[in-house]
């Protein structure tokens, strides 16, 4: 990815790296204060909880308890869905 930026934006690949870097630490930053970041035209990520959960381990013959977490999801947006949609037809 580093390398395509370098390439199509023609900054030196420190550089390219350094925009890369400050994107995503800022990506990370609105998600924990904030719990989702929007990217128009691209979609949205939120953070989620899951709550303590009980499951069935197959292997060990018993349940297993998950604790709480939170996680990152993904929401894509409707442009980027008819984009992808489009380019898998003209494939």
């Amino acid at each position: 990815m580093i390398s395509k930026i370098s390439s199509k934006a023609s900054f030196s690949r420190t550089k390219s790296e350094q925009i890369f870097d400050r994107i995503f630490d800022m990506i990370k930053e609105e998600l924990v204060h904030n719990k989702n970041f929007n990217i128009e035209d691209f979609g949205e990520f939120k953070v989620e909880h899951r709550d303590t959960l009980k499951v069935f381990d197959k292997e060990m013959e018993q349940d297993v308890i998950l604790p709480p977490k939170d996680f990152v999801s993904f929401v894509p947006s409707e442009k980027l869905l008819d984009t992808l949609n489009k380019h898998s037809f003209n494939e």
